[in-house]
């Protein structure tokens, strides 16, 4: 005898989590499962879920531990002794738990869609009560864990919103709220509430004015704060610029003819509203808070801003709305044909899909550095929950970013580059552009950017961290056309790297220690080239002991170069390490890897998008440690956020991380 499952839901009004508790009801009848939904006598998910033909029982549900509502579900549970209970909200939870004290034990399955901490002792006991929580986030189920619930009792299940044609008439429906034809659109789908932080998008929009005066603000939601977000937007001069509309049934007539999305929010569990908006094609904008990473992917569907920053906030909204191109392309993106693992402990496999069916192709350098044996012995083993996992093997220069674009193009979504640097920068090569994640298992000799992702440097461990890993957009930069993905530079490290290289051609030694020898050889004959840098804000007359373009924070072996340096924030550092005496050049070194080396006399950095630097002659070059051509000429040019890697969650969500804006955990 199939279970009934009762959904229970105490609201009186209509938001996100009373769709969410009918899709879910919808959802479990088509597939056959009894379904019912238990809710507040005429609130609106009555009227929706009755209209909707789902089967309701309307009880008194009034507040917290309501005793009608609680005697009323106990009377179904001693009706269906075989039902399982799923709890929406809070209310529900404790009306759960007491009906199943006075009729027989039910299970209690409660669903927690925000991530705000859980209130003293009494609210942590009753969500440890259940017998499973579902989170609909990552955040939230790191949120619930630090209140002391098992991983084990929990489930993330992320929700999702049907894909439904748009209703006509979006255009004349804002002409009716006022809306000049023609005037681009910031749409916002909330209610009224501290934690939304309309006040924040407020402030963006008096700042956004300055760039697009034509723009205007549509805000769809009713709540206790209207009324002094509706004084704060006259007092920042606002009041014909930002429209305050309510609680509209039209939504999908409305949000098709936005033309940007935007969540400003301090906290938010997931932003099912985000979802509806990608659905329809719209770019997003929000605040990186609580779940919001995980359905929105910075410089893909959108752009991801720190919270409770509104000129952040007014750029990413000014970026969008002044390039139609990018536009179109993050609100063509989508992502929502992703699937999401379920887990207990609420992480992600690799590319967002699950771990059984997600498309793993390796590529494997056979000639990398000191660990090139084992890794190839654990890549080729495969991973268990890889069932569409296949090696391949280079055969030369170049062949590593042929096989990565055929991986792309049969529909890879995770692309393994196991080597070092070199091999990685090829792979990637492959996959700029694409959907396709690349994930690096580090086999070579020094690893630069396994290390700032932070991905374990032994094979096994790297394929497990890689495994639960989420995808991140990065930077790549260009040198002469040629991307780099972490460093490249002029002068002693493009000597040392020309004669790391060409030793590791003769079968001499591999690995920190031959770098060291070949490094120590070449100080003594080295001699510091003259350069011009010319960024177009200023021109420098440079004599560098080193002149590297950073993308990120460290060469391989963990010399760190560029502290803080960041993988996605736009940017690209030219580090400039004057020449000088030798014991002094000697002094610094150690700084390399113990810190501080920004503190060194001689160290300085620039910030720039591009650059170009001439040298009197030709001068030696590297990208991502792998040795170019002689060159007098070099023209640098950051691509922003062009390439998907796989990382350690771990590393993702730490504020001091290699990223600009954290995922939350």
């Amino acid at each position: 005898m199939s279970r009934l499952v009762v959904h229970v839901d105490t609201a009186a009004g209509w938001r996100g989590g009373q769709n969410q508790v009918l899709l879910t009801a919808q959802g479990m009848a088509a597939r056959g499962v009894a379904t019912e939904i238990a809710c507040r006598k005429g609130g609106e998910l009555e009227a929706r879920a009755r209209a909707a033909g789902v089967a309701v029982r309307a009880l008194s549900f009034r507040g917290d531990l309501w005793p009608p509502g609680i005697l009323a579900l106990a009377q179904r549970l001693r009706q269906e002794p075989q039902s399982v209970l799923l709890l929406h909200d809070p209310h529900a939870v404790s009306a759960g738990l007491v009906a199943t004290r006075l009729a027989p034990r039910v299970p209690l399955v409660s669903v927690r869609r925000v991530d705000f901490p859980l209130r003293g002792p009494l609210s942590r006991a009753k969500y440890a009560a259940c017998d499973r929580v579902i989170v609909v986030s990552r955040a939230i189920g790191s949120v619930m864990e630090a209140a002391g619930l098992s991983g084990e009792r929990l489930r993330l299940v992320y929700e999702g919103v049907p894909d439904r044609p748009a209703s006509p008439g979006g255009r004349a429906a804002l002409a009716e709220l006022g809306v000049p034809t023609g005037a681009p659109v910031v749409g916002n789908v909330a209610a009224l509430t501290g934690h939304k932080d309309h006040a924040t998008l407020l402030e963006a929009m008096a700042i956004l004015r300055a760039q697009r005066p034509e723009a205007r603000l549509v805000i769809l939601g009713e709540g206790e704060l209207r009324a002094s977000l509706e004084a704060h937007a006259m007092a920042l001069g606002l009041a014909d610029r930002v429209i305050f509309a309510g609680f509209r049934h039209d939504l999908d007539r409305l949000l098709p003819a936005f033309s940007v999305f935007c969540l400003s929010s301090q906290l938010e569990g997931l932003g099912t509203s985000l979802l509806d908006a990608m659905a329809y094609g719209l770019p997003v904008v929000a605040t990186a808070a609580g779940g919001i990473p995980e359905a929105v992917e910075d410089g893909v569907t959108g752009r991801l801003v720190a919270p409770r920053d509104p000129g952040a906030l007014a750029g990413a909204l000014a970026e969008v709305l002044c390039d139609e191109r990018r536009r179109a392309d993050w609100g063509s993106a989508k992502a929502l044909s992703r699937t999401f693992h379920e887990r207990p402990h609420g992480r992600r496999d690799a590319a967002g899909d699950p771990g059984g069916r997600v498309k793993v192709r390796a590529i494997l350098n056979p000639r990398a550095g000191v660990s090139r044996d084992v890794a190839r012995r654990a890549v080729e083993r495969g991973h268990p929950r890889w069932s569409d996992f296949d090696v391949f093997v280079t055969e030369g220069p170049g062949h590593a970013t042929e096989l990565a674009r055929a991986a792309a193009a049969a529909g890879a979504e995770l692309v393994l580059s196991v080597g070092g640097d070199g091999t990685a920068n090829e792979v990637a090569r492959g996959l700029i552009g694409s959907e396709a994640a690349l994930g690096i298992v580090p086999a070579g000799s020094g690893n630069g950017l396994a290390r700032a992702l932070r991905i374990p440097l032994r094979p096994l461990p790297a394929l497990d961290a890689l495994e639960t890993g989420v995808r991140r957009r990065i930077d790549v930069g260009l040198l002469n056309g040629q991307p780099f993905l972490n460093v490249a530079g002029i002068g002693f490290d493009a000597v040392v790297s020309r004669a790391f290289h060409d030793s590791g051609r003769r079968g001499g030694r591999r690995g920190l220690l031959g770098y060291l020898r070949l490094s120590l050889r070449e100080l003594l004959r080295f001699r510091a080239p003259r350069l011009v840098i010319e960024t177009g804000a200023e021109r420098l007359e440079v004599r560098p002991f080193v002149l590297t373009f950073a993308n990120g924070p460290q060469y391989g072996s963990g010399a760190v170069i560029n502290p803080g340096g960041k993988l996605d924030d736009g940017l690209l550092e030219i580090v400039i390490f004057d020449d000088g005496p030798l014991l002094g050049l000697l002094a610094a070194s150690p700084r390399l890897f113990l810190g501080g080396l920004e503190r060194s006399g001689g160290y300085r950095r620039l910030r720039v998008t591009r650059a170009s630097v001439t040298a009197e002659g030709a001068v030696p070059a590297h990208r991502d440690g792998d040795p170019e051509t002689e060159t007098e000429r070099i023209e640098v040019l950051l691509e922003p956020r062009a390439l998907t890697v796989v990382t350690p969650a771990a590393t993702a969500a730490d504020p001091t991380g290699p990223f600009a804006v954290p995922t939350p955990r």
